[in-house]
């Protein structure tokens, strides 16, 4: 498989920025690290394994980027 096209940071960063925008929330973000965490585990797991499916790449995004969510959902409620 051709190396997939990543999902930028700052694209996350405005889409986060739309949804609370759109939702409510407290702006900006908590736990950065864990944001950049969220974005490379898919990216790791590719290079270690080039042959994994698309799906398996985009479950490690999803599972990454909802910790994050989590994260930054009890760090505004505290």
């Amino acid at each position: 498989m051709n190396e997939p096209i990543w999902l930028r940071k700052d694209a996350a960063v405005l889409l986060h920025a739309a949804s609370i925008t759109e939702h409510g929330g407290s702006p900006g973000l908590r736990h950065d690290g864990m944001l950049d965490s969220a974005l490379t585990r898919p990216v790791n797991k590719f290079a270690s394994a080039p042959e994994m499916p698309i799906h398996a790449l985009a479950a490690a995004y999803a599972f990454g980027l909802a910790r994050w969510i989590a994260a930054n959902s009890m760090a505004a409620k505290a």
